[in-house]
């Protein structure tokens, strides 16, 4: 199992953690990711200090 975190990131840059959980591999975490994504302009996806997936519906 490995530690994924999902950022928010606000209109002035900022990123905020939205959550953190445990995953066995990236594809579990993009289903979760997937959920907290919709509705929200931009979100991330890292695992330690690999980005994992991008989600920016302001381009």
């Amino acid at each position: 199992m490995q530690v994924y975190r999902v950022y928010i990131v606000k209109p002035d840059g900022r990123a905020e953690l939205a959550e953190e959980c445990m995953c066995p591999e990236d594809d579990a975490a993009r289903q979760r990711f997937a959920v907290l994504a919709e509705g929200v302009s931009e979100v991330e996806l890292w695992q330690d200090g690999r980005l994992v997936e991008l989600v920016d519906r302001k381009m």
